[in-house]
């Protein structure tokens, strides 16, 4: 593809003609605007509502914080082991 066909194609995904409740980021915090983010500035987006999330210390930021389910799942049998390498350790002797 030449440089043309692409920079029409990413001008195209920053301006969609879509409604804004298809969008992925509607009614923005920072700026009250409806847009609709990819790649790395979706990425960067949700990283800072999980940090705003976690310093306002609400329920979902604790949740993340503390690496738990944040959006209701049983946490009896599940999540024990997310984030951890588990294994069967040798006596040292």
């Amino acid at each position: 593809m030449s440089k043309s066909d692409i920079q029409k194609i990413e001008e195209f995904l920053r301006n969609l003609p879509v409604y804004d409740f298809l969008k992925n980021r509607r009614m923005d915090v920072e700026t009250g605007q409806t847009a609709h983010f990819f790649g790395a500035d979706l990425d960067m987006k949700r990283d800072f509502d999980i940090k705003r999330l976690r310093e306002i210390k609400s329920y979902k930021g604790v949740r993340h914080a503390t690496k738990q389910p944040v959006r209701g799942q049983r946490t009896r049998s599940h999540f024990r082991t997310k984030g951890r390498a588990m294994g069967v350790k040798k006596k040292v002797q």
